[in-house]
């Protein structure tokens, strides 16, 4: 071989070695690259979701402060309404059982609610209220397990009733209506059978015939 030959032999592998480093480096990067990638998108990944559960962590601390403060809220509405006649609603309140289907919370506005009308409208002293409003929910309670539905539902038939509307007490077997309400009025020495009925007498007379029915 001649010296010449030689050399252009030495060049064309020194060249080919080259092109072998460079793939070998271009390959490199690309892994290292794709590497890289990877791990910031983790990285990504990983701070949305640190994101995301800190959103849930203040959200679920924001609804556990909203929900202390309506709690407060309704603690200070029974108060308000029962007068010194409030703890027997919240001892109601405390041993009322989860079959209710209701939480302590509700069970105070329900009995808030329910007791500020057979006040206001039933005309019943504190005590008497907050013992019927007792009554009316655990009702409610089994008005539930006997038609099914919600405890909420049985409860917001039976407040409807005490302002005068008892079209919803017909979804759970009661047969509650003007006529009726008016001879039981009558029958309890609320009317003298003619003219209209008080509000008073009105509510009376259909929680007669809730508990009777």
């Amino acid at each position: 071989m001649s010296f010449t030959a030689k050399i252009t032999a030495d060049i064309t592998k020194f060249e080919q070695n080259i092109d072998k480093a460079i793939d070998s480096t271009n390959r490199l990067e690309k892994t290292v690259l794709a590497k890289l990638s990877n791990m910031g998108d983790s990285f990504v990944n990983a701070g949305k979701k640190a994101s995301v559960l800190s959103a849930a962590l203040v959200a679920a601390g924001s609804k556990a402060f909203m929900m202390a403060a309506d709690f407060e809220d309704a603690i200070g509405a029974t108060g308000q309404i029962f007068g010194e006649n409030a703890d027997i609603v919240k001892g109601w309140a405390d041993t009322l059982g989860t079959e209710y289907g209701i939480a302590k919370k509700e069970a105070l506005e329900y009995s808030n609610l329910m007791g500020s009308m057979l006040i206001n409208i039933g005309k019943l002293t504190e005590e008497q209220a907050a013992r019927q409003s007792a009554k009316l929910i655990e009702l409610a309670g089994d008005l539930t397990a006997m038609y099914g539905g919600r405890t909420q539902d049985a409860i917001r038939a039976l407040t409807g009733a005490l302002k005068g509307n008892n079209t919803m007490l017909d979804n759970y077997g009661m047969a509650v209506n003007d006529a009726l309400i008016k001879t039981k009025a009558f029958e309890m020495g609320l009317s003298d059978g003619t003219g209209e009925l008080s509000l008073q007498a009105k509510q009376a007379a259909t929680l007669a015939l809730i508990y009777e029915q």
